[in-house]
């Protein structure tokens, strides 16, 4: 069974009542994982072939970054898949922005709706919020729905250092050390409201921007919020992380990957 894990970082105390934490695994809990594997994680290609499990990490977040770092460190393979609009335009992720907010929050408004700051009222709110970020077809338009519903609550968004946006250097470092750096598309934008046409533009932008500055010229992508039905047929393999799905191949050129959950 072809098995590729992925995960979006570590952090230092992990703390799962802390939405900046969210999706994240404790930093000692994973450093242990690798140092207890009995085979290490293998390259993409060799996992596709069934010779191993493969490690991967989404989004260019210093938490993504400490995660690959001690990947390479404890003798593992890992494929960092990173988006370089936010990477060059040092620009924050959405899903860390929103976050951040929803932390600080004793109230969230967001056009003429209104939730309490408890944690029903904070699913609630941030479910809503979601479907307005995956409509986006922008990074700029993601930011400002949250930043518009920040005014509304009176909150000022202050985003931890794990959750930054790594710079052109930082990821330079990490190659330098083994990481495999692959694209994850030129913004993190959710498939279902892309034409085919704009997929393509996003993908492809990504793709000429590593190849410009890091020499990465494979076509693989895996896709920003994990969900696709319909490969663009003149890339390399697409990586997916839907729930809904079985782990492995599934489709032409699509392979769903597993979450790395640790506790």
């Amino acid at each position: 069974m072809i098995r590729v894990y992925l995960t979006h970082g570590v952090v230092r105390n992990f703390d799962r009542s802390r939405l900046v934490h969210r999706n994240l695994l404790d930093r000692d809990v994973f450093v242990a994982h690798l140092r207890s594997r009995n085979q290490p994680y293998v390259p993409l290609e060799r996992a596709l072939r069934g010779e191993g499990d493969a490690l991967t990490v989404d989004d260019a977040t210093h938490s993504g970054a400490e995660a690959a770092r001690l990947a390479r460190e404890n003798g593992h393979a890992v494929t960092f898949f990173i988006n370089p609009w936010h990477v060059a335009e040092a620009r924050p992720y959405a899903p860390a922005l929103l976050n951040a907010f929803f932390d600080t929050a004793s109230s969230i408004r967001f056009r003429g709706m209104e939730w309490p700051g408890t944690a029903e009222g904070k699913r609630a709110a941030r479910e809503e919020l979601k479907k307005a970020i995956r409509a986006a077809k922008t990074g700029e338009e993601q930011e400002r729905v949250i930043e518009e519903s920040a005014r509304e609550s009176g909150v000022a968004i202050q985003l931890p250092p794990h959750l930054e946006t790594l710079s052109t250097g930082d990821v330079r470092e990490l190659q330098e050390i083994g990481v495999d750096i692959r694209n994850h598309g030129w913004m993190h934008l959710h498939h279902d409201v892309l034409t085919p046409e704009e997929k393509e533009r996003n993908i492809s932008a990504g793709e000429e921007w590593l190849r410009h500055e890091y020499d990465v010229e494979s076509d693989d992508f895996a896709v920003p919020w994990g969900i696709e039905r319909d490969r663009l047929r003149d890339h390399g393999v697409w990586y997916l992380f839907d729930l809904s799905a079985p782990p492995g191949f599934f489709g032409e050129g699509l392979v769903n990957r597993e979450d790395l959950l640790l506790s």
